[in-house]
């Protein structure tokens, strides 16, 4: 008897464990996302108080229970990191855009120069026709 309820005190003391661990996981799993508002409120704190005071910014600002400064401090670190890529990546592409577009004006220009070419040429052309016609025009003549 006394063995019986030594095993179920066990079993009851393990489902405790087992239940406070889904509980705390759970709770780290609903951590691991920010709300648009928490990220919000951490601008507005650093914006404030700086980037190492996490715990003024903490007890000024309402982030989920059980957030800790370090999570500030991690999410604010992985903010900064996207926000510099995101700038990069801006930066990039202005530079791609910038290079393109000089490279279709200098098409342009090249084409431009070509079509001046050949309506020299074809000037040329039909000067040398009337040069030719005007010394035939007057060899008739004479």
């Amino acid at each position: 008897r006394k063995e019986r309820e030594k095993r179920e005190k066990e079993r009851k003391r393990k489902e405790r464990e087992e239940k406070k661990a889904r509980e705390k996981a759970q709770q780290q799993r609903q951590l691991e996302f920010w709300s648009e508002q928490e990220i919000l409120n951490l601008r507005a704190g650093v914006g404030i108080y700086g980037e190492e005071s996490w715990r003024e910014i903490m007890s000024n600002y309402s982030f989920k229970p059980g957030r800790t400064k370090e999570h500030l401090e991690d999410k604010w670190y992985n903010l900064q990191q996207r926000e510099q890529l995101e700038r990069q990546a801006r930066e990039k592409e202005r530079r791609e855009q910038r290079e393109h577009q000089k490279l279709v004006e200098q098409r342009r220009r090249e084409e431009r120069e070509e079509l001046l070419r050949q309506a020299s040429k074809k000037k040329e052309e039909e000067k040398k026709k009337e040069s030719e016609s005007d010394v035939e025009d007057t060899s008739e003549e004479e």
